[in-house]
């Protein structure tokens, strides 16, 4: 019971930083109708420029993490300003197309940029483990889980009860009319590129921390994917509990199935989920049904 206990924890750990990534991608596609498929090389570059900042720049933690969220709210503007803004009305494939060529875009600067920078910053988290049963429990790793749920109640928080919120919600719900009363679209839209390259910093950070350098962010938004399609594209909460209910699947499988099945049976366990739920319920557990009048 013990090593169950551990194994949900863990994945519980790691689903929380997935919650917290599945959120810039539904941030986008909830306010522009965006599926940004450049999600993990927004992560790269927020985890690349907190340490550029640390390491190189010299600053400490807080300086380090606020320079980057700067540095990637601008870089998210521009893409916005230059690309997204010019075509907003085009057609869905035409921009998932465009956040494929951005992937490959940012991949590419992304080596000469951050070559031989070390992208683990070092944070504040207690050391130790505590106990269950007779297996051990890193403390850090469960207060990262704790930090990813914070800023992705934060988000929320910022959507549900603030002033861009609503214009957020309104936006996405009807343009038309949130323009015609007074909402400036293009501004708001900006807001929402720079809020999914804040949350990229803060995912950049944290799963660094839990999983070192040599992972390869860049495939991270193939693992995202699932998460948010199984909540629901446009749901937060959806996010959350995807990402939540697609960790404790992974850290499972990995443990109990993969010597049974094959090794790596937990990397495509999320894909089953998600064709399973389909079947069942094609907008996801929270996504709102779509209706059209024929």
């Amino acid at each position: 019971m013990g090593y169950l206990l551990v194994t949900i924890v863990n994945g519980m750990v790691v689903g929380a930083v997935y919650a917290l990534m599945a959120l810039g991608f539904v941030v986008t596609y909830k306010t522009l109708r965006v599926v940004n498929f450049a999600l993990g090389e927004f992560i790269v570059f927020g985890a690349g420029l907190t340490a550029l900042a640390y390491y190189r720049l010299g600053l400490n933690l807080l300086g380090a993490v606020l320079g980057a969220i700067v540095g990637m709210a601008v870089l998210a503007a521009a893409v916005n300003r230059l690309v997204f803004a010019r075509i907003a009305l085009a057609r869905p494939i035409t921009l998932i197309m465009l956040t494929l060529g951005l992937d490959a875009f940012m991949r590419g600067l992304a080596g000469p940029l951050f070559g031989g920078v070390f992208t683990i910053v070092p944070l504040p988290l207690p050391g130790g483990t505590v106990s269950i049963g007779d297996l051990p429990l890193a403390l850090n790793d469960i207060a990262v889980g704790v930090l990813a749920l914070g800023a992705a109640a934060g988000v929320g928080v910022l959507f549900a009860w603030t002033r861009f919120g609503l214009a957020m919600r309104a936006l996405a719900d009807d343009p038309q009319t949130a323009r015609g009363m007074g909402i400036d679209a293009r501004r708001y839209f900006m807001f929402a590129w720079c809020l999914a390259g804040a949350i990229a910093v803060v995912d950049g950070v944290l799963w660094s921390s839990i999983r070192g350098p040599g992972f390869g962010f860049s495939i991270v938004s193939l693992k995202v994917f699932p998460i948010v399609i199984i909540g629901g594209l446009d749901s937060m909460a959806g996010a959350v509990l995807g990402g939540m209910l697609v960790g404790v699947l992974e850290s499972l499988a990995a443990t109990y199935l993969d010597a049974w099945v094959g090794g790596g049976f937990s990397s495509i366990a999320s894909f089953v989920m998600l064709m399973l739920i389909l079947m069942v319920r094609p907008q996801g557990l929270f996504g709102a049904p779509i209706i059209e009048r024929v």
